[in-house]
């Protein structure tokens, strides 16, 4: 899903930017529309920042520097604006609702065609004596299903392990990328298997989280360990 605009509130950034030079505005708005057009934090590799702000200079790669100290959080998978993140999810929540309401819609509509068929029929049709038709081929889940999905995960494993993970479209990426391969249940299993490993060990205790679990890597080496029934159940 691709965001149509950037949000800019200007007097709101003018209010708490107007003691920037050129080169920090330049490097303010730079790492900005990086964050919305990747959905995501900045990232942590200065060499990379450097390239997002185009400092050429020591003096601008000084101000790329004071703008990430002063207006952004350096997290464990890269640099959050608070404000540019609230933007990104809120928009990312509207896409979301708009195509489990576009699914429901057509939902409602294909039920209601059958009768309006029918109703419409001035006489059946005549009986065919060719052989039955064959039955529809399974599909894949639908795109607003693998959404719920993965929301749900994300609350599955906040419920066990304390945390707050939020639905961002970072942290959903690599969910939805698993629920391609694997089911809601598999996936699932993995949560509840790395939980139980994990949960008395402080240094592992800490890669519970969506990009560690989701990893395309990982996570063909996490389904195999499956999880007991007694750990399902404890689960639940």
């Amino acid at each position: 899903m691709s965001f149509a605009f950037l949000p800019l509130y200007t007097g709101d950034y003018i209010r708490d930017t107007r003691h920037l030079s050129m080169s920090e505005h330049g490097a303010f708005m730079m790492l900005l529309i990086y964050c919305w057009d990747q959905k995501g934090p900045a990232p942590l590799d200065e060499r990379q920042l450097v390239g997002i702000c185009n400092a050429r200079s020591k003096d601008e790669v000084e101000a790329m520097g004071r703008i990430l100290q002063e207006f952004f959080v350096k997290m464990s998978d890269g640099w959050y604006n608070r404000r540019m993140q609230k933007e990104i999810e809120r928009s990312h929540a509207i896409g979301i609702a708009r195509s489990i309401a576009g699914a429901k819609g057509y939902q409602a509509r294909a039920k209601q065609l059958p009768s309006k068929c029918l109703a419409s029929a001035s006489k059946p049709p005549p009986p065919s004596h060719s052989s039955p038709p064959p039955p529809p081929k399974s599909t894949t889940v639908s795109g607003s299903q693998a959404n719920t999905d993965a929301i749900r995960l994300i609350e599955f494993l906040n419920q066990k392990t304390g945390r707050r993970f939020r639905a961002t479209p970072t942290t959903l990426k690599p969910i939805l990328a698993r629920l391609k391969e694997y089911t809601f249940d598999e996936c699932r299993g993995v949560i509840v298997r790395r939980w139980v490993v994990w949960k008395d060990d402080l240094k592992m205790r800490e890669y519970l989280r969506p990009d560690t679990l989701f990893n395309a890597t990982k996570f063909a080496q996490y389904v195999g360990d499956v999880p007991t029934p007694e750990e399902m159940n404890d689960a639940n």
